[in-house]
């Protein structure tokens, strides 16, 4: 890594760390005062000084303070690596498998792009709500991983999934988009020089947002922000979040990664956080951010992801359970007892 890069590296770490940082302390204390107010309610509850001294006491164990301090440290370095690379390297690409997959997409759906469909079936209104789902996607993100530093659930359930998160930004969002560099429908004639069949989708989204802002006072905020990231790429200004880079899917990869951990949690909740990821893979196409194969490539990743990390946490729960057996002085024969039961899928 040269030190231009590294220097750029750093300074996005800082920029994310802080305001991560700072979320990481403020659900702190809301898990505090939520500690506190549930102590208050129980039969047999503590006085303060007890409570406090517990807590401080617990705060002092050194596996608390990695299980804390992992979640927000690997956010900000995941953050400011995927806006590096995004920003320095993939536009080395020219984005060249763009026409590639346009054609390919086209061919599957039987001469028609996606966008085609999503904006054929779905009233203008839609395209409003899909863009404020959009939007959200970046808080839901950022407070699911901070949650892992609190909650109190089973640990092997929270370190599956920080690891699978940090897998899908590397695999998903490093590896696989060097490999298959794509700028996104909207993109595309500002990166090829054959002819654009995404004129008719920027104008459909162009008069779309003109519709929204005189029904709802506001336009598509997608809109902003793909005419933002360009113009930034295009003078070289590096920060927080900028690049284009659409096969995989992000958006899709991480909103997928977090139906399949809410699912193994309760099923009712994975319905629900398998709606919203539906809603971003209909929102990444429908507002031109993504080719539909962005999203399916992103989804068949991130369950190949969780699934398979299931095996790896349980194979190194068999290791480490054979280590204390010897050092206890106990037998082989007898390690199957200490083999935990299977995480959930």
């Amino acid at each position: 890594m040269s030190p231009h890069i590294f220097s750029i590296l750093l300074r996005l770490f800082n920029q994310f760390a802080q305001p991560v940082l700072f979320l990481w302390l403020c659900m702190g204390l809301l898990v505090l005062i939520f500690g506190l107010a549930r102590e208050a309610i129980r039969p047999a509850k503590r006085s303060l000084g007890i409570y406090f001294a517990d807590l401080f006491k617990t705060a002092l164990r050194p596996s608390v303070q990695i299980i804390c301090l992992i979640p927000p440290l690997t956010l900000a370095l995941l953050f400011a690596g995927y806006s590096t690379f995004k920003q320095i390297v993939i536009p080395t690409s020219n984005y060249w498998a763009g026409p590639y997959l346009a054609s390919v997409e086209y061919t599957m759906l039987f001469h028609h792009h996606a966008w085609e469909i999503t904006h054929g079936i779905l009233p203008v209104a839609a395209g409003y709500w899909l863009d404020q789902i959009y939007q959200l996607w970046f808080v839901l993100v950022v407070t699911s991983v901070l949650a892992c530093s609190y909650l109190s659930g089973d640990p092997l359930h929270r370190c599956r999934f920080v690891l699978c998160f940090s897998s899908t930004w590397i695999i998903t969002g490093t590896v696989l988009a060097y490999l298959i560099p794509a700028s996104g429908p909207v993109y595309f004639g500002d990166f090829q020089t054959v002819t654009d069949p995404f004129l008719t989708l920027k104008a459909q989204l162009a008069a779309d947002d003109l519709a929204l802002r005189q029904s709802y006072g506001t336009g598509l905020q997608a809109l902003k922000g793909q005419a933002m990231l360009l113009e930034q790429l295009k003078t070289h200004n590096i920060f927080p979040g900028g690049g284009i880079s659409a096969m995989p899917s992000m958006h899709n990869a991480v909103s997928v990664l977090l139906a399949c951990a809410a699912y193994s949690i309760n099923r009712w909740f994975g319905w629900i956080m398998i709606l919203f990821a539906t809603l971003i893979f209909v929102g990444s196409v429908h507002l031109g951010w993504h080719y539909a194969l962005d999203g399916v490539v992103a989804a068949a990743i991130s369950i190949g992801i969780w699934l398979s990390s299931n095996r790896i946490i349980e194979r190194y729960e068999r290791r480490i359970a054979r280590r204390r057996t010897r050092a206890s002085g106990g037998r082989r024969r007898t390690d199957k007892q200490y083999i935990p039961e299977p995480i959930s899928a």
